[in-house]
């Protein structure tokens, strides 16, 4: 069992929860995206920086709050990142995180952008794009998701 100095330290290195009532605006996330200088969706998986949101709904939480995933952390406005606090609220509540999993053909339909390539924008009609950041497959809307 590892010792309580250990522990401590290990806790300490995860970041907020996402879910948690200590997201609940952007002073909890400000600090630690304004020191990120690669792209705002790698960073929200950093679970130092938000602990609990995965690849699907980093995606999604970005689509709803209208941010590039490719924009970098540093430069997202304070304005968007209330938006995007919003929206990862948003993603992982009850109402939005239906039973079952993603490759379900009802799970597959809750999603807006993930694993949706080529096909429409629920919101504006563009093309949804994939690309690859930090090894991981990305999902957006370069129309309505812009820099």
């Amino acid at each position: 069992m590892p010792e309580l100095p250990e522990v401590e330290r290990a806790a300490r290195a995860l970041a907020r929860v996402a879910l948690g009532k200590t997201i609940d605006s952007v002073r909890a996330i400000h600090p630690a995206l304004r020191r990120k200088k690669i792209a705002i969706k790698p960073t929200l998986m950093d679970q130092s920086v938000i602990a609990g949101l995965g690849n699907i709904y980093a995606a999604e939480a970005l689509w709803e709050a209208e941010m590039d995933p490719r924009k970098p952390a540093a430069k997202a406005s304070r304005v968007k990142l209330e938006r995007l606090v919003d929206a990862i609220r948003l993603v992982l509540s009850p109402k939005k995180r239906l039973p079952g999993r993603y490759t379900d053909k009802r799970g597959v339909e809750r999603f807006a952008v993930y694993d949706r390539e080529g096909k429409e924008c629920r919101r504006c009609a563009g093309t949804i794009k994939r690309i690859v950041q930090a090894g991981r497959s990305t999902y957006f809307c370069p129309s309505c998701q812009r820099r």
